[in-house]
């Protein structure tokens, strides 16, 4: 590789530097705000507008809280009531088991004290049972002894009767003193006097009897007597056992009744009991759902505290940023000022660059052209010198000049064009060799083929020496 030539296109960056010194005034009159500024102001309005539904949604979240608390405050309070009214039932549940165990003590002493009043009276009439029987035995004996001791009486008068008729016959027979009494006669009164003393003998047993019968009755009036007292007294006995067990009876029955009434009074508190848990159960559950909707909203809170600092923070920024641009914005409508006062010197630079474009299209066809024939030229001195064992000092001097003036063409046609600039052909190149070493991709070939089209017809068919464009991507 030789005669590598980079000039820089001065003449074209000049030009390039008044078109865009031309066109800017134009681009910021016809723009106005940049997009950045257009960006910015719009991400402001919005961040205003998100501070604000921040600022609205932290007093709905204080709103919120408020009424949270107020509803945490009821459901203790709530609490507070179930859980004395819990105390009150359980107390008055305790109380009333105790009344009930009283009653069921009671119950059971009245329960005991009746079935000993009933075993009482059970004896008791037994024993009536018995004296009335033993009375009425009594009575029978009585009246027996009494008719048998009428009877003896009966007996003793009749004997007396006997005795005395006997003892006046006696005497009849005793004062007829008959002398001449026979002894029938003393027979007969010796069978009285026998009768006589039978019969008195008969009385004293009689006698015997009839005492012993009124001392056995005066007895068993005694008997009966005490009988009748006992049967009073057990009846009276009796009668107080009975007021007792009907006592007794009402007690049980009360206490019974109380008894029922304690143990549904109970179960109605420990219903109420119940009622009372699961009520504190529901408050319970609604406190610890009130304490957790409370610290989300206040994490939401905290959240939403944050995002209105970032919000306000970047609004902060973003007005620090606006003031920037509103300042570059001064700053490029000062620039336009001055721009502008070069506008008119700008046309008459304009108006001489067409002039000298207008020129350098002319020059840039003559340079293709002279660089064609140079190069059509080279090639045939080329291929000449091939075929020739010794090339003339004069043959030398003319391929050399022809070499000068082709590059000399390039290189013109590579300044109007703005090329990167020219480089000569060695052996072995190709269009895609050349490409990639300058463009460090071979597949860019075509690109310098467009830049050498006056040159080459067929890209296959460069020669070394050849002086070729090397154009700008």
């Amino acid at each position: 590789m030789r005669n590598l030539s980079i000039r820089p296109p001065a003449f074209r960056g000049r030009a390039w530097t008044l078109v865009v010194i031309i066109a800017l005034p134009f681009a910021l009159l016809a723009c106005g705000p940049s997009k950045r500024e257009q960006e910015l102001t719009a991400e402001n309005a919005t961040l205003t507008s998100r501070v604000a539904s921040l600022q609205s949604d932290l007093e709905q979240a204080a709103a919120a809280k408020t009424t949270l608390e107020a509803s945490l405050a009821t459901a203790r309070d709530a609490l507070a009531a179930a859980e004395g009214e819990r105390d009150a039932a359980t107390a008055s549940v305790a109380e009333l088991q105790d009344t009930v165990t009283g009653l069921e003590a009671r119950l059971t002493e009245a329960q005991t004290r009746f079935d000993a009043a009933s075993a009482r009276l059970d004896a008791a009439n037994a024993q009536l049972a018995s004296a009335t029987n033993e009375l009425t035995q009594a009575q029978a004996r009585v009246e027996e002894v009494e008719a048998q001791a009428d009877e003896a009486r009966a007996e003793a008068e009749e004997a007396q009767a006997r005795s005395q008729e006997a003892q006046d016959r006696v005497d009849e027979i005793a004062a007829v003193r008959v002398e001449s009494a026979t002894a029938a006669a003393r027979a007969e009164a010796e069978g009285l006097r026998s009768e006589v003393d039978q019969a008195n003998a008969e009385l004293d047993d009689l006698k015997v009897v009839y005492d012993a019968a009124e001392r056995e009755l005066g007895q068993l009036r005694v008997a009966r007597d005490d009988l009748e007292r006992q049967v009073v007294a057990l009846a009276g006995e009796r009668d107080a056992i009975e007021v007792e067990l009907q006592t007794a009876q009402a007690a049980a029955t009360a206490a019974k009744a109380a008894v029922a009434e304690a143990v549904e009074a109970a179960n109605g508190a420990e219903a109420r009991v119940q009622e009372a848990s699961m009520s504190l159960a529901i408050v319970m559950q609604q406190r610890d759902e009130v304490v957790a909707e409370n610290a989300r909203l206040a994490s939401e809170r905290a959240d939403l505290q944050t995002q209105r600092d970032e919000a306000l923070s970047q609004r902060v920024q973003m007005a620090s940023e606006l003031a920037d641009l509103a300042a570059q914005r001064d700053a490029a409508v000062a620039d336009l000022d001055r721009l502008s006062a070069t506008v008119e010197a700008s046309q008459a630079v304009r108006s001489e660059l067409q002039q000298r474009l207008g020129a350098t299209a002319t020059d840039l066809d003559g340079a293709r052209s002279r660089a064609a024939d140079l190069t059509r030229q080279l090639e045939a001195l080329t291929d000449q010198r091939s075929q020739l064992e010794q090339v003339s000092e004069a043959r030398q001097d003319e391929l050399a000049r022809v070499r000068s003036e082709l590059e000399a063409a390039q290189q013109q046609v590579a300044t109007l064009t703005g090329a990167r600039g020219i480089y000569t052909v060695q052996p072995l190149d190709s269009l895609s060799s050349i490409a990639t070493f300058f463009y460090r991709q071979g597949a860019l070939w075509p690109r310098v083929l467009e830049a050498n089209a006056h040159l080459i017809d067929d890209p296959n068919l460069i020669f070394p020496g050849m002086v070729l464009i090397v154009p700008q991507l």
